[in-house]
């Protein structure tokens, strides 16, 4: 489980970067692990986030270098990944440094266009996501308030993906095999609206009401795919990895949850 003075830490540089990306706010959606947190506020303790994931629009892609000097005007330093910033940040809570990554995530042929010498490797496949643009389908605008770094407090309005973009996103990067990753969809399948069937009628909705090209229903049908797979029985690698992250064998629970979730969305929907 994370440390709540890292998320913090966290959390303030997101309120950071946010309102300092302002001008781009309708070319970005905030996805990764802390899209959960903002999903399951109210109805669990989610722990947060240590990174902050940004998905970018496909087209905005052409204007990633000026997006690259806004980052790096805020103290970020590049890393070997052309897609991912630290930045060391004083946590409000016990004033100490954490180091926060910043990760741009878009579809691979977007980044490719612009950046034709990087090819889809091992250490880019975090940033470069087939299908990641799902987002922009299922988002909404959510309120964060924060203490900036320099202890300033701010209230700014992000676009965020909603349960089906957040959990399709954490769907699909199931292999990389991240506990983090199987906590996130627990929360999200267990505990949004307080509980699984509350969750899994809000994700119903939203897919009903959402018009899907093919290739959308595709990445969201590989995505409970991987999820079903990984939540199955009691010794699936999903159930195993969410206790382990917390610390304490919550397998019963975890295996419930997200499979009263599950079995509600596959008797629904026929994607």
């Amino acid at each position: 489980m994370y440390d709540r003075n890292l998320t913090e830490a966290s959390k303030s540089a997101l309120a950071e970067l946010c309102s300092t990306l302002t001008i781009y706010k309708n070319d970005f959606v905030l996805a990764g692990g802390w899209a959960p947190y903002f999903l399951t506020q109210n109805h669990f303790d989610h722990c947060g986030s240590k990174d902050i994931d940004l998905v970018l629009k496909p087209a905005i892609m052409t204007r990633y270098e000026s997006i690259r000097k806004i980052i790096k005007n805020l103290g970020y330093e590049e890393t070997y990944n052309p897609f991912r910033f630290e930045k060391n940040v004083i946590s409000p809570l016990d004033k100490k440094k954490y180091t926060i990554n910043v990760d741009f995530l878009t579809e691979p042929e977007a980044a490719e266009q612009i950046l034709p010498f990087i090819k889809v490797q091992d250490d880019l496949t975090a940033c470069l996501i087939e299908g990641s643009s799902i987002v922009f389908k299922f988002k909404y605008e959510n309120e964060i308030e924060a203490t900036l770094p320099n202890n300033g407090k701010i209230s700014v309005t992000v676009s965020t993906a909603n349960i089906v973009g957040a959990l399709t996103m954490k769907g699909l990067a199931l292999p990389r095999l991240s506990d983090k990753d199987s906590y996130d969809i627990y929360a999200i399948t267990g505990h949004y609206g307080g509980n699984p069937m509350e969750a899994s009628k809000a994700y119903i909705n939203q897919i009903r009401k959402t018009k899907l090209t093919t290739k959308e229903k595709a990445t969201i049908h590989l995505s409970l795919n991987r999820i079903n797979q990984a939540f199955k029985t009691m010794d699936s690698y999903g159930v195993q990895s969410v206790s382990r992250f917390v610390g304490t064998d919550i397998h019963a629970d975890v295996h419930t949850r997200t499979n009263t979730f599950m079995k509600n969305i596959m008797q629904t929907l026929s994607l």
